[in-house]
């Protein structure tokens, strides 16, 4: 799939997470939603760093990448502050940070980026980071479903640790 099309689609699914958190106020439920959102932020960002930024860093202003990367690393720092302490946190007020550093994120990507992607590269370049993007995600939900089920490349929720 498209490079493009396959980014797009992730995080209009990760908007739809945070719009299920908007709709549910059951603690718990919003709780397992915080830990779904790490997860899938945590590995589509990862997996974008990895499969993604390298080439595309080539056919891009790397000032531009170099923007988008440093968002990424904020969230994910954020991500990992939030990971140790899901059961102590105020779920809104998190969900809500997270939420505008993910748009922000979205708009470099969508605005800027994946434009100039689509004008520099061709289809079959576009398929091939697609196809680069998934075989990292893959690799990563694997490596993270043999740990546990809590494990995230480079975060360790530790939920039921604290005594």
């Amino acid at each position: 799939m498209d490079i493009v099309t396959q980014l797009r689609s992730e995080h209009d699914r990760v908007m739809n997470l945070f719009n299920q958190f908007a709709k549910d106020e059951r603690p718990e439920a919003q709780r397992q939603l915080l830990v779904q959102l790490v997860q899938e932020l945590s590995i589509h960002e990862s997996a974008e760093e990895s499969a993604v930024w390298p080439e595309v860093r080539s056919v891009v202003d790397a000032k531009l990448i170099d923007h988008a990367v440093h968002e990424e690393k904020q969230l994910l720092q954020v991500l990992k502050q939030i990971c140790g302490t899901v059961e102590q946190v105020d779920l809104k007020t998190e969900i809500t940070r997270i939420r505008k550093m993910v748009l922000e994120h979205v708009s470099t990507e969508q605005d800027q980026i994946f434009p100039l992607v689509t004008q520099k590269c061709d289809q079959a370049t576009r398929n091939r980071l697609g196809t680069a993007y998934m075989d990292a995600k893959n690799a990563l939900v694997d490596r993270a479903a043999k740990v546990s089920i809590t494990m995230l490349p480079d975060i360790l929720v530790q939920q039921k640790q604290r005594t």
